[in-house]
């Protein structure tokens, strides 16, 4: 089966405010799934109406005033999926909206938004790690049952030296460090991930 899917993602950092932004982009490109994060509203909130008059499905994951995920699609969204999906996960993982997966005309695609870890030396950036340590395992099994299948998100981590603007003087800042990169480096290998 050869699927040709447009697939974008957009770090939208409040859906109200940057709807009609959103709406225009939508009608200029046309993709097939627009992947969002940081929607920052509630599912209940959520404006729904604005992209199914378009004729889009959506699927979405949100809480108040922060985080949020969710999938915009011009095809039906199969076995939509919110969260890890592990009970056994610290109360935190289900609190905070920050995955969601479902099935595209064959192939799962996931929108992630990776919590950013404040300061290396802060419990969020002990919390970044489990999280990554969570969704190398999550893609892991996703792929078993999925092995077409696109990720997109907000990974907040600058993968390479290339990705900030001054290297040399933010290896000690999150978002750069070396352990992050090798957090990354580590979900990537682990399920055979291109970028």
């Amino acid at each position: 089966m050869s699927t040709l899917l447009k697939v974008a993602t957009w770090n939208v950092n409040s859906l109200r405010t940057r709807m009609a932004l959103v709406l225009e982009w939508l009608d200029t490109h046309q993709p097939d799934v627009l992947c969002l994060q940081e929607t920052k509203v509630e599912d209940t909130l959520f404006p729904l109406e604005s992209f199914t008059q378009r004729g889009y499905h959506v699927a979405m994951h949100g809480q108040k005033s922060y985080n949020g995920v969710a999938l915009i699609s011009k095809h039906p969204l199969e076995d939509p999926s919110l969260g890890f999906g592990n009970e056994t996960l610290p109360d935190i993982f289900h609190a905070q909206t920050r995955l969601i997966a479902a099935t595209v005309q064959g192939v799962r695609i996931i929108s992630a938004y990776v919590p950013n870890g404040e300061s290396p030396t802060s419990e969020k950036f002990a919390f970044k790690e489990a999280f990554y340590n969570h969704l190398t395992s999550y893609v892991s099994a996703q792929l078993a049952t999925h092995p077409r299948l696109v990720i997109c998100g907000d990974f907040n981590i600058a993968a390479e030296a290339r990705d900030i603007d001054r290297p040399e003087k933010s290896v000690k800042n999150v978002l750069f460090t070396p352990a992050e990169q090798q957090w990354l480096a580590t979900f990537r290998s682990a399920n055979a991930l291109a970028d």
